[in-house]
């Protein structure tokens, strides 16, 4: 029988998630909503958002693939914290990332938040984690304000080409709060040129 994978996925926890991040895509919802007729506040659609988001061991996402027949899936965990206030570091995402695979032994690869504005302390951080928790791969939130060729990220693309990790790369429209322009498809050109043998992934292609 064929496995079934999901390669694109979040644990719904607002351990993870923003306020700011909650509150932005209640008003996209909002947006939606209203265009068909009558919507109900940007508060309440929140406040329904962030109570659907309390599944912080993923208890409940791992129940939602049992019931469709997935037998893993990648946790991708972008780093907002550089951007939008109250979000956690990415030394606290992986620990609590790598409790969540410890609890649910062989359900889940992990894809570790990365910002080139750390600088080397940064990349070396990531490493360290890497080695720590066993990380599978990197995430980059682009909208967070920059350019997955930014050279800054030179140094995580060399670890990810040393240790066969690919690279998760967010596209398109993303939360009001964040940048648009910098999560252009075309934009990871450069770095795929300079790092070949780094698999590249494009979500929401």
């Amino acid at each position: 029988m064929t496995a079934l994978y999901d390669g694109h996925c979040h644990v719904a926890s607002t351990h993870f998630i923003p306020q700011r991040f909650v509150e932005d895509v209640a008003g996209n919802v909002h947006c939606a909503l209203a265009a068909g007729g009558p919507a109900p506040s940007v508060g309440r659609i929140a406040r329904q958002y962030a109570d659907q988001h309390q599944d912080h061991l993923a208890d409940g996402l791992v129940a939602e693939m049992d019931a469709a027949g997935v037998e893993r899936a990648v946790l991708l965990v972008p780093d907002f914290s550089l951007r939008l206030p109250g979000s956690p570091p990415p030394e606290e995402t992986a620990r609590q990332h790598h409790a969540i695979r410890l609890r649910h032994p062989g359900r889940f690869w992990v894809y570790a938040g990365v910002d080139p504005r750390r600088g080397p302390d940064g990349a070396r951080a990531f490493e360290d984690l890497v080695e720590r928790y066993s990380l599978d791969g990197v995430k980059l939130y682009p909208p967070c304000g920059y350019s997955p060729s930014d050279p800054g990220l030179y140094p995580y693309y060399e670890i990810c080409a040393a240790r066969s990790l690919p690279v998760f790369v967010h596209t398109g429209p993303t939360a009001a709060s964040l940048d648009y322009e910098s999560a252009h498809p075309l934009l990871i050109d450069r770095a795929a040129r300079d790092f070949p043998t780094v698999p590249f992934v494009l979500g929401h292609a």
